[in-house]
């Protein structure tokens, strides 16, 4: 079933040319107490974010949800590159084989595959270094995640060890734990 079909009062909403950013709230609020259901309010939700993106980019206080989604997609954008990447950037290419774990003759073959030849004490400027950003970056990555599994961080477990003389089966211990009158001891023949 169509969201379109499904929420008739959207898509007559929709049909105008414009619309003030007052009138938008309105309809939210409309829609907040027409629809109570948690699912329903998350389908309108996305159908009204993609029919306000048929209009011109204007700036909209939709509802909070909506910046935290933005300000969350900021972040992990933000996050995604590795934090000595910018370390990298002030190195030769030298410094960068060494910190990448790579060979010079290495890297300089992946700069020249990138279309980047330049000696090995030389620094990358700000559009070279866009060029191999992600593959660095991965690279990084990479190598932290190797790190990782190599020096996994190990829990001690202690195992109380019982002493052998606790653990007897035999009549005597078994006299000790429940007492004389309880056992019964029967010669095997």
């Amino acid at each position: 079933m169509s969201l379109i079909k499904a929420f008739p009062e959207v898509e007559i909403f929709f049909e105008r040319n414009k619309f003030s950013q007052i009138e938008l709230l309105a309809f939210l609020k409309e829609i907040e107490n027409k629809y109570k259901d948690e699912q329903l309010r998350k389908s309108l939700s996305s159908l009204i974010s993609l029919k306000i993106l048929q209009y011109e980019t204007f700036p909209i206080n939709l509802n909070i949800v909506e910046k935290a989604k933005k300000l969350k997609f900021i972040e992990e954008k933000q996050n995604r590159f590795h934090p000595l990447l910018n370390q990298l950037k002030i190195n030769s290419i030298e410094n960068m084989a060494i910190n990448l774990n790579w060979s010079l003759s290495r890297t300089l073959r992946l700069l020249k595959q990138k279309g980047i030849s330049k000696d090995a004490e030389k620094m990358l400027d700000e559009k070279e270094f866009a060029l191999v950003e992600e593959m660095f970056n991965s690279r990084l990555w990479g190598i932290e995640r190797i790190e990782k599994t190599k020096n996994p961080v190990k829990t001690i477990v202690h195992r109380k060890k019982e002493k052998s003389l606790s653990k007897q089966n035999d009549v005597y211990s078994r006299i000790e734990a429940i007492g004389l009158g309880k056992v019964i001891y029967i010669r095997k023949q």
